[in-house]
């Protein structure tokens, strides 16, 4: 809390124009779009800073700073972004007979998250293996890509010592859809080849990640260059709170996905037997054997979101698994 006193007393000084001063970070060319409409919103005659505060929320940016400085952080690198959005999404997914949805599904504050989440560009590339951050929004836009629920529960056991340790994974019976359920969801439409073609060419923007700032007021750079300093010291508390908070918001995603079941503590080692006891029917193994010489080893929890695609022959599906601490920037 004193640290933070302190940022709002450093804001202040830096401040020397009598309008709000609005700084905001930005990661794509399609977030810098939308902040530099709300920036614009600053300067007109009918600003109103609360009114403005949840339009910026629902663009995706969480406000911080004071009526003397403003900083613009994209939700996602803060602790509320857990709360307001992956947990309300899993939940309206969960309670679907089907856990997976198009985009266009869901509410305007929950498209504008997923929206938000495709500018990280390590989710883009290596979560969603897209291109961009621009590929990925047009597929999910166009209903090419679909949103869904995954989790994965994992064991280690080794068969003898200086051997490989053996992985085993587990995970909800709710992801086992028929291919030819998930085919059905998918939007039918076809994108245009001048829409196709307007977005490849805009893909080399955004395949390098880099931070772009904007100002709502000409500043010299000293100036920029401290409010710079300022705005990262916000996003790394921001970012240090949001692993903080993980582990509550885990907790409230297990209970949705399984409700009558306690968490294992880690390192508890199960046989094969009390495993598949402690599973159920409500989640398998992969690799199902019962071989298994050893006793498994409870590692970790994951859950997360799922972009579905369907594969290059249009007859099948691929599945790609983003856990939550990816999602929060906890980790790459």
């Amino acid at each position: 809390m004193r640290a933070l006193v302190g940022w709002i007393l450093w804001i202040n000084v830096l401040s020397a124009t009598p309008q709000t001063l609005v700084l905001a970070g930005c990661e794509s060319e399609h977030q810098a779009q939308i902040a530099e409409q709300l920036i614009e919103q600053v300067h007109r005659s009918n600003y109103k800073r609360s009114s403005w505060e949840e339009e910026c929320r629902k663009a995706g940016f969480e406000v911080v700073g004071d009526s003397a400085v403003v900083y613009l952080i994209p939700a996602y690198y803060t602790p509320a972004f857990a709360e307001r959005f992956i947990i309300p999404l899993v939940e309206q997914l969960s309670k679907q007979p089907i856990p997976l949805c198009r985009l266009q599904e869901l509410s305007p504050s929950l498209q504008q998250a997923i929206l938000s989440l495709a500018n990280r560009p390590q989710l883009v590339r290596f979560g969603a293996v897209e291109p961009s951050a621009e590929s990925l929004r047009t597929k999910l836009q166009q209903g090419e890509i679909l949103i869904g629920l995954g989790d994965a529960w994992w064991f280690e056991g080794i068969e003898e010592p200086g051997k490989t340790p053996i992985v085993v994974v587990a995970e909800s019976q709710r992801q086992q859809i028929a291919p030819n359920q998930v085919l059905a969801l998918f939007s039918h439409s076809v994108v245009p080849e001048s829409s196709k073609s307007e977005a490849e060419s805009r893909l080399s923007r955004e395949r390098v990640k880099q931070w772009r700032f904007l100002f709502s007021h000409p500043l010299p750079p000293p100036q920029q260059a401290e409010h710079m300093k300022a705005y990262l010291e916000w996003l790394t508390h921001l970012q240090s709170q949001v692993a903080k908070t993980l582990p509550n918001a885990l907790d409230h995603l297990w209970k949705i996905f399984y409700p009558d079941k306690t968490i294992p503590s880690i390192g508890r080692s199960f046989s094969f037997d009390e495993l598949q006891s402690l599973l159920g029917n409500e989640a398998r193994l992969l690799p199902v054997e019962s071989s298994y010489s050893t006793q498994l080893v409870f590692r970790k929890w994951e859950v997360g979101l799922e972009f579905v695609k369907r594969t290059a022959d249009g007859r099948g599906v691929e599945r790609h698994f983003i856990p939550l601490e990816v999602l929060l920037g906890v980790r790459d």
